[in-house]
């Protein structure tokens, strides 16, 4: 099976089915490539790697996005409340509102990097946003840049989407806290980040390498409200570890390979990298992407968080 299709899905429930089928992954990809970016939507130099002008958010990230909106039209029903983690620069919004507009759902964005024209660009589209760092900081000499906790009621939402946020986290329990607290009881958590068992991560740990980017003391310290870089990547037993620490039940996990080389200027080296990615991604554990869906259950306990994650 070619396209995003062949990742590997492992169910512990069976999703609800609502609304009209995506479009065919064909016929997403022409729309990928024929989308009209916010300037904030462009990207040049992202996470090392080079890309032509006029290249974007959406083009770079089409595979994982395709993915995360066959999710979501499973578990989203008409005129639902979701709640979008992360919400810059904006592109699952736009997805959303323009490929599943027969659900017609009410959305709200939260995150950083909430810029005047964005947050206008945003309101436009009938998205209310406010910003928030749910990193909240577990070290002294870090202050807080924007308020730590959600400015919404407990049980306020159906589904909330926190799509590549977790890996950026420092502290990842904070952010689960606050994503129990304002699911109702039965809703879903949509969500998606890297994982640790990724192929290149082995080869790079097998050759003395880390699979993080590199120390900074100055990333360490500083405040700003710019992207991130990676803190954590997750196996799949420890994003369910921290599902059932806030009552959210593991309802599913995919393994996949967001193909992100389709955007970029490949080197002699990066054909090398893709061609050992490919090859390996018949094992399904050495894949570098992970979706997971966990619904919030009826009755909560408190999380033991002394627990292993095991």
């Amino acid at each position: 099976m070619k396209g995003p299709e062949r990742a590997v899905q492992m169910t512990t429930a069976s999703p609800g089915v609502c609304g009209k089928p995506l479009l065919a992954w064909r016929a997403f990809k022409v729309f990928a490539q024929s989308y009209q970016p916010q300037p904030w939507e462009l990207v040049t130099n992202w996470k090392g790697c080079h890309f032509p002008t006029g290249t974007h958010y959406l083009w770079v990230n089409h595979r994982r996005f395709y993915l995360s909106l066959q999710l979501f039209r499973q578990y989203v029903r008409a005129a639902y409340q979701v709640l979008d983690m992360g919400v810059f620069p904006g592109t699952w919004v736009r997805l959303v509102q323009d490929l599943c507009p027969d659900l017609n759902v009410s959305l709200v964005g939260a995150g950083l990097e909430l810029k005047p024209g964005f947050r206008d660009y945003m309101l436009s589209r009938g998205v209310s946003l406010f910003a928030v760092d749910l990193d909240r900081p577990t070290l002294e000499y870090r202050e807080p840049i924007a308020p730590s906790a959600l400015p919404c009621e407990a049980g306020q939402f159906d589904v909330v989407c926190a799509f590549e946020i977790l890996e950026h986290l420092r502290n990842p329990f904070h952010l689960m806290s606050e994503v129990s607290r304002v699911l109702k009881p039965g809703g879903h958590l949509l969500l998606s980040t890297n994982s640790v068992c990724y192929i290149m991560n082995v080869l790079r740990l097998l050759v003395g390498r880390t699979v993080y980017w590199h120390l900074d003391l100055l990333h360490a310290h500083r405040n700003e409200l710019e992207t991130r870089e990676h803190v954590r990547e997750y196996t799949v037993r420890e994003l369910r570890f921290l599902f059932q620490q806030y009552g959210l039940e593991p309802v599913r996990f995919v393994l996949f390979d967001a193909a992100e080389y389709a955007a970029r200027r490949l080197s002699l080296l990066d054909r090398g990298r893709f061609l050992i990615s490919k090859l390996a991604s018949v094992v399904p554990w050495y894949r570098p992407n992970i979706f997971a869906v966990a619904r919030k259950a009826d009755t909560l306990t408190p999380p033991e968080l002394n627990a292993h994650w095991g």
